[in-house]
Parts: C-alpha cells; structure tokens; sequence
C-alpha cells in the first residue's frame, strides 16, 4: 500500500458509484468512512479494495451488501467484455449492409447497362396490349431496388446480432440466397435484350421469380412484416415472367 490520494470522499463515493450502477444511496459519512477503511490508491493509480476492511464495514453498518474485494474489478472487465462483444457484431452486421448495398446496386447498373428498350430488335416484336408503359419499369425497378436492398439488410443484421453459430450460418446462407438472385436479375437484361432467345428469357425471368419468393419466404420466416414489404419484389418478378413468355409465343417465329 501507498499513501492515499485525493479526497477519500470523493473516492468512496466513485466505489459506490461503480458497485452500485448509481442506485445505491450511501449517508456521506459512510462514503467517508469506506473511503478511509478500505480504498487506497496503489503507485500506479489504480484503486484498491482491501476485503477485510469491506466486510467489516458491512458488518458496522448493517448494509444490504454482499460485496467482495475483486466486485469492482470483475465488473470492469465484464464491461469491457460485453462492449468489445457488441462493437464487434456492429462493425460485422455494418460490413454485411454494406455488401447487401453495394451488390444490389450492382446488380441495378449492370441490369441497366444490358437494357436496351430503344434497340431496333426490340422495336420490331410484337408486344401485348396489356404491357406496362415503358416509363413505368424504371420507376418500380428503382423502388424494388431499394425494398431488396433495405429488407434484405435488416435481414443480415438480425441474424448477426442474435450472434450465435446457427444465426451466422443463416447470415452466410441469405447472403448467398440473395447474390444468386441478383445474378439471375441482372443477367435477365442480357438474355431478353442482348441474345434475342425470347424462350430462354422466359424461362430465366421464372427462375428469378422463384429464386425472389424464397428471398420473401425466408424474410418472413425471420419477421411477417418484413416478408410483407419483400412481396413486391416476387410479384413484379412473377408479372415479369407471364410477360416474357407472353412475347415469347407472339415473336415465336422471330
């Protein structure tokens, strides 16, 4: 032990604090006290807590207290544990937004890079009178891009933050659930604009239809309401196929 520092008030009143997360009230006199039986500073500023001296205290003042030497060191390195554990899983949760972001935006400029509604090809076909205005796609594609990217998130997000290995594999197992579905969305541009094989473009439109109902199954699995919010995606995705194959049989001859 070394010679004590400081107001010994002042330091018992920061143990009381610390053993008692601020809800314990202690008379001043018994902060002085404490201070003075049982907390020194050591040479490197750390404070200590002599046992004895605590348990007297105890048994002076009939305290509902069951406190031993080490409390206010265990629970210093608990804190630190439990804060370390959650700066962790937000900086692992942030790093899968921003791939779920960053893929689905992806997916969006590739799929609008392979579009190409103004081509002579596409000018020519024989269209059904029932297909939506050409303004209308990117306008729900922009929103669906948005609703994939935001559920999809959250999604990720919980399944990390629930931190167990059964939630991380189901983390790891949405991602890739959703990274082929993107693929199949982006490359759905390609077959239906690029390489003019309307039946192929049919069939590729309803698998990702049914790749974007499993994206909403498992969302809703995990939370309705959010498996509600996904729904549009399947939709427009399953309005997508019924169209591509509805072009296919008009142009079947093309």
């Amino acid at each position: 032990m070394v010679a004590r520092k400081g107001s010994l008030c002042i330091i018992g009143a920061e143990f009381a604090q610390a053993v008692g997360g601020g809800g314990i009230k202690i008379p001043l006199e018994i902060l002085d006290h404490l201070a003075a039986s049982i907390l020194d500073v050591d040479a490197h500023g750390a404070l200590t807590v002599e046992g004895r001296a605590l348990q007297g205290l105890v048994d002076e003042f009939h305290a509902p207290l069951n406190i031993t030497a080490s409390t206010a060191q265990v629970s210093g390195e608990v804190g630190e544990v439990s804060h370390g554990g959650a700066v962790e899983k937000l900086e692992e949760a942030g790093a899968e937004i921003r791939q779920a972001v960053g893929a689905v935006t992806a997916c969006g400029v590739i799929g609008s890079m392979l579009s190409k509604p103004d081509s002579r090809h596409y000018c020519s076909l024989k269209l059904p009178n029932w297909q939506p205005p050409a303004i209308a796609f990117p306008i729900v594609w922009t929103a669906l891009y948005a609703d994939i990217a935001v559920i999809n998130s959250i999604v990720l997000a919980d399944h990390i933050e629930e931190d167990t290995a059964k939630s991380k594999a189901a983390a790891r197992k949405h991602a890739a659930v959703l990274g082929a579905n993107l693929a199949w969305n982006a490359g759905w541009s390609g077959v239906f604009f690029r390489s003019k094989r309307k039946r192929l473009a049919a069939v590729w439109a309803g698998v990702l239809a049914a790749s974007s109902g499993d994206l909403v199954r498992r969302a809703w699995k995990f939370a309705p309401e959010r498996g509600a919010l996904l729904a549009p995606y399947a939709a427009w995705t399953g309005f997508a196929t019924v169209l591509s194959a509805e072009i296919a049989r008009l142009n079947r001859k093309r």
